[in-house]
């Protein structure tokens, strides 16, 4: 071992820690967040499913069984410790990231190429990039596929350069890769892309016999086959209408920002073919996965800033790998040898700290716990007065039903996370009626219309709320117009909603400024009228508001 390699091996680890320590004060700001959104809503489904409930019937999301199911073991800590919801997604996600992060540290050691700081390089990357960087996104099923599908290349990259490490962890690696991919299929192409490069590098085509390629494959069929036999009206009443009404949705803003962040991620390596072709092929690999990973982003269409953790992170752990390359091909070039690994890894690790300070400083304004629980709309579902207090939020694409139902500890009387199919249908009959190119016919918006509505209808019926929040919202396609839900449930199906709304009173009207309830607002957005409604106290013989 050189002077400099017993150098390294001292103060790698220190700037390690660093690291995580800069990490530290978003961490405790961070467990006092309100919960995200999508992740209330996925735990409180995953909360119904181990009620035994079907997923039609209780959980009718665009998401995949498997966003549900993989946060079930959150769920498990909240019931069995009584530590509240929001802060056991909070643990158990940690815990994912430092399974992680060990798994990732490991499989470093094997490759032979890697320097001591060029590992703790993308250690370092790694965990600000799954930290700070996502800040309120942490947790998400993005993010949590982003940390399975990491190591999970590694693992491919040890097989295909046919490095053999310890069975243990490679099976461990393996098996969460090979079933967190599924969160997002989309991400198949990445080991998809690793098999082909393993057909040209060892010449050969029974690429099927490899171990990786066994689990992928085994995982996949039997993802497929839970979803048949415990979710079969995922497949035959939700899969329908997320594909018509939802992933159809591909704007072309989405695909020329895609196809940007695609050439952008690829410059690390373009740069390095062309000038640095003794650069460590980390740089080139992650590269080239980042570029990948932005076609599921793209796929997806709707362009939320979470779809990107998974490119982002091997982006920037190219880029710092880069960097640090950079540092030690000037330092060998002005003859300077001596602390080459030293300096790369001290400058990578001061851009880091600033990375993570700047990152910081944007997540300071998001609600807290504290303060979502005194939230106007959490006081007035407190105090309904009934036992089982149930309410209702109808909205179309915002969403902060899920942690009301959290905070409060009362149901949301409704099987939809958001009324996420009513601005499709209001853009399809807009497109109808103003004679462009129809997305449907006037029979099929009535039928998916009515089918809706009634489903609207039978949750209120079902549940029985004791309060319903209408908000009025910009009408997605008539300018200048406001939406109000009440009207379209009335004009759209009045047999089920002239009953329905003669059992509520209209209470008040409040002007809310959403940010109390959310990390950020539309466009333009300023404050939205809700009209609050408040079941009647029916007594003998008589209906009193």
């Amino acid at each position: 071992m050189t002077k400099e390699e017993k150098l390294i091996s001292y103060i790698a680890p220190i700037a390690f820690m660093v690291v995580i320590i800069s990490v530290i004060p978003w961490a405790l700001n961070f467990v006092s967040y309100a919960i995200n959104v999508d992740i209330a809503y996925l735990t409180l489904s995953a909360g119904r499913l181990l009620d035994g409930q079907a997923m039609s019937q209780a959980y009718y999301d665009t998401n995949l069984p498997l966003s549900i199911i993989v946060q079930v073991p959150a769920v498990l800590i909240h019931k069995i410790t009584s530590i509240p919801l929001y802060y056991a997604t909070t643990i158990y996600t940690f815990f994912l990231l430092l399974l992680s992060s060990i798994s990732i540290n490991l499989l470093l050691k094997n490759i032979k190429d890697i320097t001591i700081s060029q590992r703790y390089i993308v250690l370092s990357v790694f965990i600000v990039m799954n930290t700070i960087k996502p800040g309120y996104d942490f947790g998400q099923k993005d993010h949590i596929l982003a940390m399975a599908l990491f190591p999970l290349v590694l693992a491919q990259i040890l097989i295909t350069a046919r490095i053999d490490f310890n069975k243990a962890l490679k099976y461990s690696v393996l098996f969460a890769g090979s079933l967190l991919i599924l969160l997002k299929p989309h991400y198949g192409l990445v080991p998809a892309a690793i098999f082909l490069h393993r057909i040209f590098y060892q010449r050969r085509l029974n690429i099927f016999k490899d171990i990786d390629f066994i689990f992928l494959s085994a995982m996949a069929l039997l993802y497929i086959a839970v979803i048949f036999i415990f979710f079969p009206d995922f497949i035959s009443i939700i899969l329908p209408d997320i594909l018509k009404y939802y992933a159809s949705d591909i704007s072309p803003e989405i695909i020329k920002l895609g196809l940007i962040l695609m050439a952008q991620a690829a410059m690390p390596l373009l740069v390095c073919q062309l000038f640095f072709k003794q650069a460590p092929a980390l740089i080139s690999i992650f590269s080239i996965i980042s570029a990948i990973c932005f076609i599921p982003f793209i796929m997806q269409g709707k362009g939320w800033a979470y779809h990107s953790i998974p490119a982002d992170i091997f982006f920037y752990s190219s880029i710092g790998l880069f960097i640090g390359y950079i540092i030690s091909f000037a330092l060998e070039n002005l003859k300077i040898k001596k602390f080459k690994q030293t300096t790369e890894l001290l400058v990578v690790t001061g851009l880091l700290l600033f990375m993570a300070l700047k990152n910081y400083e944007k997540n300071i304004d998001i609600p807290t716990h504290d303060s979502y629980k005194n939230t106007e709309f959490a006081k007035m579902i407190n105090e309904c007065g009934s036992e089982n207090c149930s309410f209702l939020v109808l909205h179309d694409m915002i969403n902060i039903s899920p942690e009301l139902s959290v905070y409060t500890g009362h149901r949301h009387a409704s099987r939809f996370p958001t009324m996420w199919f009513v601005p499709f249908l209001l853009n399809a009959q807009n497109r109808l009626d103003e004679y462009e190119m129809p997305l449907m016919t006037q029979k099929e918006i009535d039928k998916a219309t009515n089918k809706y509505t009634n489903m609207i209808a039978d949750d209120i019926e079902k549940y029985n709320p004791d309060i319903i929040f209408v908000g009025l919202f910009p009408n997605p396609v008539k300018e200048g117009e406001l939406f109000d839900f009440r009207d379209y449930l009335l004009k759209k199906n009045p047999q089920r909603f002239e009953k329905i709304w003669n059992s509520y009173n209209l209470e008040t009207s409040l002007d809310v400024n959403r940010l109390e309830y959310m990390e950020r607002l539309k466009p333009g957005e300023k404050l939205i009228r809700y009209n609050i409604y408040k079941k009647k106290v029916v007594t003998k013989g008589n209906e009193n508001e």
